[in-house]
């Protein structure tokens, strides 16, 4: 009896354990709606071409909301008004592809002295069906900007950490 039992709750769990797994290979196989910088959406939405501009974080509270400004050769992240980062970079070595736009910045002007590899990518919240029930506009216009400290780091993906920005009006 005790045998029967045992080979009861073996099968129990075993049935448990194929049933999560197959339910997150489910999840993780519904198709994920991604955005590319020439993609209808972005475009309608007037949103840039490029990463060129004014961009305030969004998802943050009011003292740490971050301004990045990108400039032909130049990006400055000020908190509050004030600088707090500075990194130079050259236009030649920005590698762009449908989805990302790939930078690597040159040491910080204000004293850091890693390099530090950017990926950005354009990042609306809207889905098809939604941004055509909605008027979609510049607010839409979002970048996702993933921060790596090496470019074996940013081809693996290993990133230190990552933001959302707003393109600023």
């Amino acid at each position: 009896m005790n045998t029967l039992n045992y080979f009861k709750s073996y099968v129990i769990s075993g049935i448990r354990v194929f049933l999560c797994v197959f339910i997150f290979m489910l999840i993780s196989s519904i198709p994920v709606y991604s955005l590319d910088w020439n993609d209808k959406e972005w475009i309608e939405a007037g949103c840039p071409f490029d990463i060129f501009g004014k961009w305030v974080s969004v998802g943050v509270d009011v003292k740490n909301k971050k301004l990045l400004s990108i400039d032909q050769n130049k990006i400055r992240v000020l908190r509050n008004q004030t600088l707090e980062q500075e990194y130079l970079f050259k236009t030649k070595d920005m590698h762009r592809d449908a989805s990302f736009i790939n930078l690597k910045l040159l040491p910080s002007l204000n004293g850091n002295k890693k390099n530090l590899y950017l990926k950005i990518r354009p990042h609306l919240v809207h889905t098809k069906i939604v941004s055509k029930k909605l008027k979609v506009n510049i607010d839409s216009c979002l970048i996702k900007v993933f921060e790596f400290e090496s470019k074996k780091s940013a081809e693996l993906n290993k990133y230190l950490n990552w933001g959302i920005y707003k393109l600023k009006k």
